[in-house]
């Protein structure tokens, strides 16, 4: 239980507490976001923030401004299509496992702002996110995108992808201030061998469209994928 009490984030679990959720988040959000300013100002969190901000994302936060990406733009290189096809050839049965899954968590999440992504252990995407039209207005995600820290900053799955456990970012918890207004909760995906395959991530963009019960749905979701990966796997072998 600690573990999953340290994958949410506060922000949430704040939220989930307080009978005024629009207070709750709006004080969060001014907490976090000028922890944020003052850090990559001058490089320290003062002893206020650390109830609220995790220190792997205090930690990515340093390691995106050493990257020099800038907190005010999202830019990810894509795949040549010929580097793409060889990369879903590698993962056919993690894609032929995960493919019923994200079938349903389209359908779940059809009218919604919501949507499901998996990438394999670079970042990559290597599924087709199907999100509304609205949505792509502030930043856009594309199979074959490389999204890792080093391209994205802080997020969800580049934390899941460095420290292999769930991660739930909201806010201005990412590193971008593009992502101010979304909920990324990831999952890592593991083979027969354990080795870490990829991250299945459910992205929000909208603040109040997720919450603990997200996150379960998640896990629910990623062990699913894991177990029908390995099984086909060692079916193969």
């Amino acid at each position: 239980m600690k573990t999953l009490n340290h994958s949410l984030s506060p922000a949430i679990v704040r939220k989930e507490q307080s009978m005024d959720h629009s207070l709750c988040y709006s004080g969060m959000f001014e907490k976090i976001y000028q922890a944020k300013i003052e850090f990559l100002n001058n490089r320290h969190i003062t002893s206020k923030y650390e109830e609220i901000i995790r220190p792997e994302i205090i930690q990515s936060w340093e390691r995106s401004k050493e990257y020099s990406l800038e907190i005010d733009n999202l830019i990810c290189p894509k795949l040549e299509e010929s580097e793409l096809d060889k990369l879903l050839g590698t993962k056919h049965f993690f894609l032929n496992a995960a493919k019923p899954y994200l079938e349903r968590l389209r359908k779940v999440f059809a009218f919604t702002n919501n949507y499901a992504i998996l990438t394999d252990e670079q970042g990559t995407v290597i599924s087709e996110p199907l999100r509304i039209q609205i949505s792509k207005n502030t930043y856009d995600v594309e199979k074959g995108m490389i999204c890792n820290e080093k391209t994205s900053g802080t997020c969800s799955h580049t934390l899941t992808i460095l420290h292999k456990k769930p991660f739930q970012l909201w806010g201005p918890e990412h590193y971008s201030e593009l992502l101010h207004k979304t909920i990324g909760s990831s999952a890592p995906i593991f083979d027969p061998l354990g080795n870490f395959a990829g991250t299945l991530t459910i992205v929000s963009d909208d603040n109040y469209h997720q919450n603990a019960h997200t996150f379960g749905l998640l896990m629910t979701t990623a062990w699913s994928i894991q177990e029908r990966f390995q099984m086909t796997f060692n079916k193969k072998l």
